[in-house]
């Protein structure tokens, strides 16, 4: 028998609530606080200044740091997971699903569809088509040839995400820093395409389509402070040969070795006038 209704329901709610608390990680990277430039960062642009005395020409590009890059990589790699239910497919057959059953309009449906077609494009490696080809001809060894995606993807399973000694052996005499050049345009697509998704959704649940989403909507997804204070109950014992006297379950009072913390650090405790 194939699956119960409930049963695809309930998955794709799991799929997209998962999704959603990634993409809200993604949004709020760094990265992403200047909207405007994360677009640029798409498309790098090359200014390239000719010379007088060889046929060679100049090329000067500009990159962020590559600590940011790889900490938005981080932020990204689950959306790329096939066996996650954050896999961006996931998402955008659910959206699809609660689409159809929600009887939106056609034109509805085939932006999603359009949505999803961009995240194909985008996020596989099996993409055909690039933007530029690095070839390098070292002595008498034969050229050697590279795309962009190849080079980045090789950069993010390689160098950041996993240490793919088959995906660097096959790129390295490229350098790391050619690997780091071709990831950052898709890392970039792969931002601007998880915070574009994510707004949709935002949007149909805020006109109450997807309630279901509540809580991944609600739930904090980043640290922001950097300074915490918390008031707490604090328990002290003498460390001896024998180490810290027995910890009671959760639940019980602290046995016997165990002093609260101010009771023995406290103006009238033992401590205080030691």
């Amino acid at each position: 028998m194939g699956a119960q209704p409930g049963g695809i329901r309930a998955r794709y709610e799991k799929q997209l609530s998962a999704f959603v608390l990634r993409a809200r990680r993604v949004k709020e990277h760094s990265l992403a606080r200047d909207r405007g430039e994360l677009a640029r960062m798409q498309n790098p642009q090359y200014k390239i200044t000719g010379r007088t005395d060889s046929h060679l020409v100049t090329i000067w590009t500009e990159y962020p740091p590559e600590e940011q890059v790889e900490s938005a990589a981080a932020r990204i790699r689950p959306l790329l997971l096939e066996g996650d239910d954050t896999h961006y497919a996931k998402a955008m057959n659910a959206l699809l699903y609660f689409a159809h059953d929600a009887g939106a309009e056609p034109e509805v449906i085939a932006q999603l569809r359009d949505l999803r077609k961009e995240w194909i494009t985008v996020a596989s490696e099996k993409t055909k088509g690039l933007t530029y080809e690095v070839r390098l001809k070292q002595g008498d060894a034969p050229e050697e040839a590279l795309s962009d995606r190849g080079l980045a993807f090789t950069w993010i399973y390689g160098d950041v995400v996993h240490a793919d000694a088959d995906r660097r052996d096959g790129a390295h005499v490229f350098g790391v820093e050619e690997r780091f050049h071709a990831a950052v345009p898709l890392i970039a697509k792969l931002m601007v395409l998880a915070i574009r998704t994510l707004e949709k959704i935002e949007f149909v649940h805020g006109r109450r389509g997807l309630a279901f989403l509540h809580d991944a909507f609600a739930e904090d997804v980043v640290v922001t402070r950097q300074i915490v204070e918390r008031e707490a109950e604090a328990w002290v014992a003498p460390y001896d040969e024998e180490g810290l006297p027995p910890v009671t379950p959760v639940g019980e009072e602290m046995g016997d070795g165990w002093t609260r913390f101010g009771d023995e650090f406290g103006p009238e405790g033992p401590a205080a006038g030691a």
